[in-house]
């Protein structure tokens, strides 16, 4: 999938599949983290802690861990995520696609764990990412019209 993104960019001359793939991941992983921590009954954040707290620091398998501790600050982590996505695609364009591969290898273990704690089944869990996704992907809304203000007869 991550190569087929690419693909396509390179012959658009773009990264928006990449940035899309790249995106839908983390938000998957964002959402399921957060749905695992309150399972559990603890914050996303101490939840990220115990699973980066094997890892030496510049890890390549902290990378998921730092890319959902910025999408669970919610709206004012955006652009922290967008800052961490493009230094690390810059600074190493390899590690940054194995970090969408891992998003999605982390997605599916989230996955496995709510179905074997017996919360929400695969089919289930699915579905619920599907819609989150819609969501996450569809275009804003425009802003509501303002009203005209009514004149009076021309004189």
């Amino acid at each position: 999938m991550v190569i087929t993104a690419i693909d396509a960019d390179m012959e658009a001359g773009g990264l928006d599949n990449v940035h899309n793939l790249t995106g839908g991941a983390g938000t998957a992983a964002a959402g399921l983290t957060f749905w695992l921590a309150q399972e559990r009954n603890m914050e996303p954040a101490a939840l990220l802690a115990q699973l980066a707290a094997p890892f030496p620091q510049n890890a390549r398998e902290r990378d998921v861990v730092r890319m959902l501790e910025t999408l669970l600050t919610g709206p004012p982590g955006m652009t922290e995520t967008a800052d961490f996505a493009a230094n690390l695609f810059h600074e190493d364009e390899e590690r940054f696609y194995d970090l969408i591969v891992d998003l999605g290898r982390y997605a599916a273990s989230c996955i496995g764990m709510l179905e074997t704690s017996g919360i929400s089944s695969e089919a289930e869990t699915l579905e619920a990412l599907d819609d989150m996704l819609q969501q996450f992907f569809a275009p804003e809304p425009p802003p509501p019209a303002t009203p005209r203000k009514e004149r009076g007869p021309r004189t």
